[in-house]
């Protein structure tokens, strides 16, 4: 029997702080992954949005051990990377719990900001005119982000295209999984253990290693 084919559009920045950033399993295989996920399909294709992140004071390695990463990730015959920009800022924002100086007013801190601009956008955007134009017979969106429910809305009920849900964890999010109905899948703890790429890659470049350290 065919499997239907299909292609996943990952939010990168989001999958990593739902599942990955706490776990050993960053050295992750995103093609053995979704095929694991999607056993009744014929992944044709990954989208993995993601922005070049920048090293704090604290773990200057960070964005080399990314780099390290995407390149592992580049190996992958049908893996598209698209990246958007990553920002830091320094802001005020009030203490937790709330603090108030002698005139009541809240009393602030200044802190670091990290955002992650513009892959909201792009995937939306790749998910919209993939659906327009019936380039794959499903497409499938891994996010925990419910920002992404209006373009996951417009795939399904305005051009009626078959979309599904990847949510990051075993946990529901219900706005996620009642548009997506019955289309909703989980990325398992087991499914990550499995999914690692080997310690040593090689590319047209040369051999390179899983960091060491995470």
């Amino acid at each position: 029997m065919t499997k239907a084919g299909a292609i996943v559009y990952i939010d990168g920045i989001n999958f990593y702080r739902r599942a990955l950033e706490k776990s050993p399993y960053k050295w992750l295989d995103l093609g053995l992954m979704c095929s694991l996920i999607l056993r009744n399909y014929q992944v044709e294709k990954i989208v993995y949005f993601t922005a070049n992140i920048k090293s704090p004071p604290h773990d200057q390695t960070q964005a080399q051990r990314q780099q390290i990463y995407l390149r592992a990730l580049s190996t992958l015959p049908n893996l598209e990377l698209v990246l958007g920009t990553f920002r830091s800022e320094t802001v005020k924002m009030p203490f937790h719990p709330w603090q108030y100086d002698l005139q009541g007013n809240p009393k602030t801190v200044k802190v670091w900001r990290f955002k992650e601009k513009g892959s909201d956008v792009n995937l939306a955007t790749h998910l919209l005119v993939d659906a327009f134009e019936r380039n794959y017979e499903f497409q499938f969106v891994l996010t925990a982000d419910s920002d992404l429910v209006a373009p996951i809305n417009a795939v399904k009920n305005h051009l009626q295209r078959p979309i599904g849900i990847i949510l990051p964890t075993e946990r529901n999010s219900k706005q996620l999984k009642q548009i997506a109905d019955p289309y909703v899948f989980h990325v398992r703890k087991g499914v990550l253990a499995n999914s690692q790429f080997p310690t040593e890659l090689s590319d047209a470049i040369g051999s390179f290693s899983k960091p060491k350290t995470w």
